[in-house]
């Protein structure tokens, strides 16, 4: 079987993509998985602020 080093996904978007379906998964599974609630909005909160950030960015051309 194949071992990669970069297993993050290349572009920011693709990334954010990434963290979405984790937040889809922690939504469904943190409280099987005992994650405190606490843990999963502050998660979710930074993913939000990625996004809101990046499309900023993308909005002022400063990529």
């Amino acid at each position: 079987m194949a071992h990669f080093k970069d297993w993050l996904p290349r572009t920011r978007e693709s990334q954010l993509e990434m963290g979405q379906a984790w937040a889809r998964q922690l939504g469904a599974k943190s409280e099987a998985w005992g994650m405190p609630v606490a843990v999963r909005t502050d998660l979710i909160a930074l993913h939000r602020k990625a996004t809101d950030t990046l499309d900023e960015v993308m909005e002022a051309g400063m990529t």
